[in-house]
């Protein structure tokens, strides 16, 4: 698993507990399960195309997410992709599974409001220090 270089979040994430799910809007559309959140971001995996483009670093252009789970949804946040990386390939099927960190700008104050509510029903804390792969992320 890649790490990113160097770690530039200011407030601790939360893993997410079940299945939620992110919708980027950009150049390409993305739909991914939601790795952790903040109220400042999020970060999800996605599978993609073998041949998918290279893998980012740097902050990119203004896009939108919404975020989504049985009985929640927020929509068009605006945000921009901090990270996308290749997390693992699977050769023999020429898919790659990827890890996006998206961080969120000009939240409104209902959206704050309800992102917020998504983390008190739908997330755990993690220490900020545990960048391991666990067991679960294999499960796509």
């Amino acid at each position: 698993m890649n790490q990113i270089k160097n770690e530039r979040r200011k407030i601790n994430r939360f893993l997410s507990r079940g299945q939620a799910f992110a919708l980027l809007r950009g150049r390409h559309p993305i739909v991914g399960r939601i790795r952790d959140i903040s109220p400042s971001g999020l970060s999800f995996q996605y599978l993609t195309d073998f041949l998918a483009e290279e893998d980012s670093e740097e902050d990119s252009e203004e896009a939108e997410v919404s975020i989504f789970r049985e009985h929640f949804h927020l929509n068009n946040i605006s945000c921009t992709v901090v990270y996308d990386i290749t997390d693992y390939t699977f050769l023999d099927f020429r898919i790659t599974k990827k890890r996006c960190g998206i961080k969120f700008i000009r939240v409104t104050p209902s959206q704050f409001s309800r992102i917020r509510y998504f983390m008190s029903l739908y997330a755990k804390k993690r220490p900020t220090c545990l960048h391991f792969l666990q067991k679960t992320d294999y499960i796509f």
